[in-house]
């Protein structure tokens, strides 16, 4: 897995001892304020179609929204809102992490995605028992749906997130097998 995701594995072999992975200083995007949504209607809608149930989602801490409030990178606040046909979706990490999801765009020139995670976040590894084999997944959604199947599985906080050596340490250190 390492090498399939351009990780020095020269690097990863001369880790030793305690790792600690820490939070880089600052996000990448403030989100402002956000407004929580009933599950019911498109929200439950959008789920159900990959058998995805309640339970699973609030285990893995899937929450509907109305909308979010966010500055940019520049500086500018822009809004992102939950319409008729169009969810929009707060995955939660367990470190405080906030990763917004608007998985039907009317064009791609909408946003998928809006975030203050960092590159040390990986969703989902707080819910792989110590030594379980997990699946790394491309995204959020990829560990709700098999998690809610049974299936251990985590995400880099982006599907172009690069895993560093030190961060791979850290996961395999919890996991059992990686695929």
């Amino acid at each position: 897995v390492a090498t399939d995701l351009g990780t020095d594995t020269r690097k990863v072999e001369q880790v030793k001892g305690p790792v600690s992975v820490r939070r880089p200083p600052g996000r990448s995007k403030t989100i402002q304020k956000y407004t929580p949504a009933e599950w019911d209607g498109i929200y439950k809608w959008y789920w159900l179609s990959y058998g995805v149930g309640l339970t699973g989602l609030k285990r893995l801490r899937v929450e509907p929204i109305d909308d979010v409030t966010f500055m940019t990178n520049k500086g500018e606040t822009m809004d992102l809102c939950s319409y008729e046909n169009a969810p929009l979706f707060l995955f939660r990490h367990s470190n405080g992490g906030l990763k917004f999801y608007n998985p039907i765009r009317e064009s791609k020139r909408e946003i998928k995605f809006v975030s203050n995670t960092n590159e040390t976040d990986v969703y989902g590894l707080d819910l792989v028992p110590e030594g379980a084999d997990c699946i790394l997944t491309g995204g959020n959604k990829d560990v709700v749906t098999l998690c809610d199947h049974g299936v251990h599985a985590i995400c880099l906080n982006s599907e172009n997130a690069k895993l560093s050596p030190l961060l791979y340490v850290h996961i395999r250190r919890q996991v059992g097998n990686l695929t």
